[in-house]
């Protein structure tokens, strides 16, 4: 039941109140990301990977045909839109990626209500003004639309399993097919969701018929094999296969995997890393051919069907440095730096003359407690903030399990442990933006369940010191 001063969603309740507070926050949202556009340098917008993504859409624009050797078609088809729309096509995309941005807020709190009323503002404010998603904003880079996509097929799973009717399982499917075209790791959790729906269905309505347990997993599959079905056609007459990613990102992804590992267990440069990692797979072509082999000539296929041993040819020691290294920076690099790099303001970026050379964790830490630079403060503050919001996210999720909210344990964990695995070795702060809002829902229910837990021990202790009194004065 709801009252006459709230408005219903699909499950999710906003107050009156809730929507103002919601609408002044948006207002100031969008107030701040036109003051950030303002600052920052119309350079910093295209990054190392926007031409791989523009260039596909400006065929699209120009000649009316798709090719890219790396790209799935979501963000160029995003792009072209723009182009098609206006010449200055980087702004106009800034602008979609805001309001997406906003949307991806609504749908956190939409899930977060689920699970935990009154958080509805609080979460609003953290994922708009989240430090690791603002920079890509304003950057041509697919992470914003990825990030709403996947919080829409969330929100949509999530009603799936809550509700009997079947169009929660065909939106599902949609966001599904749309995120899997827009970022390659979207397609495996996607092959996952008939078994979560399947599991949490069974566990949210008890003693149904297997007829109806099956058929939302089924539709999910139809709608989602047919939103990606015209681009799985699309590879199969040009490139004569099925696959939804294409052979040279699977090698991309491998290669950035065993370069990662190389780079932050050694604390090498990339080019030094990579260098090594041929360097290794020169020695292992060299013990099959019995000839020296000259790393140069070491290419990627090479790499990634040796990918394996390569990998163990790391002490083990280098390789548990780099995982934790790259576990640590994946969930606590706040994106301090590519704020900086994108702002007007000189006395805010941030680069490795403050640390004295090339970064790493132990020179990081000794500069932190020797430096007065502002930047350095600024990104240390950030950090503390962001091991806060971790903290409170593991008190969310113990909160969940002791009130046995299985359907979101279940959830969080396996969105959260999926990206970790598939991204988290790469060590870049901006393939965490999509499960962000997950962990700030976690964070956010923590705090509430810390401050209830608090409230109810004063209440306590207030009732055994009357008790106490009374007792005295009898």
């Amino acid at each position: 039941m709801t009252s006459d001063n709230s408005i219903e969603n699909s499950g999710s309740v906003f107050s009156k109140d809730d929507i103002v507070k919601l609408g002044i926050i948006a207002l100031i949202f969008l107030a701040f990301n036109a003051g950030y556009y303002a600052l920052s340098y119309p350079e910093s917008r295209i990054q190392f990977d926007s031409p791989s993504y523009i260039e596909p859409a400006e065929m699209l624009v120009n000649e009316f045909k798709y090719e890219s050797v790396l790209r799935l078609p979501g963000y160029p088809l995003l792009i072209a839109g723009a182009m098609a729309i206006t010449n200055n096509y980087v702004a106009a995309v800034i602008v979609i990626q805001i309001g997406l941005t906003l949307c991806a807020g609504v749908f956190a709190v939409m899930i977060g209500n689920y699970y935990l009323q009154k958080i509805s503002w609080p979460l609003f404010l953290l994922v708009l003004f989240n430090s690791a998603v603002m920079p890509y904003n304003h950057t041509i880079l697919p992470d914003v639309l990825f990030m709403v996509l996947f919080l829409g097929y969330l929100l949509f799973l999530i009603k799936t399993v809550k509700d009997k009717s079947l169009w929660n399982a065909l939106w599902c499917g949609v966001f599904a097919g749309l995120m899997t075209l827009t970022r390659g790791n979207g397609y495996y959790l996607s092959l996952l969701t008939p078994l979560l729906i399947m599991v949490c269905y069974i566990g949210e309505f008890k003693n149904i018929g297997f007829k109806k347990v099956a058929i939302k997993p089924v539709i999910f599959l139809i709608v989602f094999a047919a939103v990606i079905s015209p681009w799985l056609a699309f590879n199969y007459k040009t490139k004569g296969t099925l696959s939804v990613n294409t052979s040279e990102y699977m090698d991309q992804s491998v290669i950035q995997v065993l370069v990662g590992v190389d780079r932050l267990g050694k604390g090498a440069t990339f080019f030094e890393a990579f260098d090594s990692v041929r360097e290794k797979a020169a020695e292992i072509k060299a013990s099959e051919t019995g000839e020296y082999v000259d790393p140069k000539t070491i290419d990627g296929d090479y790499l990634v069907s040796h990918g394996r041993e390569i990998f163990f040819m790391h002490p083990k020691k280098d390789n548990a440095k780099a995982i934790l290294i790259a576990t640590g920076l994946f969930y606590f690099d706040p994106g301090y730096k590519p704020i900086a790099n994108q702002l007007k303001i000189e006395c805010l970026h941030l680069d490795n003359s403050v640390f004295g050379g090339r970064w790493t964790v132990g020179r990081f830490f000794k500069t932190l407690f020797s430096s007065s630079s502002l930047p350095l403060i600024l990104d240390v503050g950030l950090i503390g903030f962001i091991v806060l919001l971790r903290i409170l996210a593991v008190v969310g999720f113990f909160a969940c399990f002791k009130g046995k909210d299985w359907q979101l344990l279940m959830f969080a964990g396996v969105t959260v442990l999926y990206f970790t695995v598939t991204t988290g070795l790469v060590a870049y702060a901006r393939y965490r933006v999509a499960i962000e809002p997950v962990l700030l829902i976690l964070a956010v229910m923590g705090a509430t369940y810390c401050k209830d837990t608090w409230q109810k021990t004063r209440a306590i202790d207030a009732k055994f010191k009357h008790a106490n009194n009374t007792d005295i004065n009898a």
